[in-house]
């Protein structure tokens, strides 16, 4: 599964896809110049809560500290996490 929301008038990418026929999920937000965000979920409903978490962050109309990206990160099942920058 693949969309993207808005930033400003940059197009933010993200994806969710199945590493094996039955999980782990990865989810991965394409930042552009900033980088990509990959995680882990046990399951796809937790990857789209988490998506659904970080694009209500980066759309606030205020600027928010970088730590509340991890808004649920507790609830949700992540075996990794890793930030990759063009």
């Amino acid at each position: 599964m693949s969309n993207f929301f808005m930033l400003g008038p940059e197009r933010v990418r993200w994806e969710i896809a199945a590493v094996a026929p039955s999980g782990p999920y990865r989810l991965s937000i394409n930042l552009g110049p900033a980088g990509t965000v990959v995680e882990y979920f046990d399951d796809p409903t937790a990857a789209l809560l988490r998506e659904a978490d970080i694009e209500a962050v980066l759309t606030q109309p205020h600027p928010v500290a970088s730590s509340s990206l991890g808004l649920r990160i507790g609830r949700a099942s992540s075996v990794t996490a890793a930030a990759n920058h063009n």
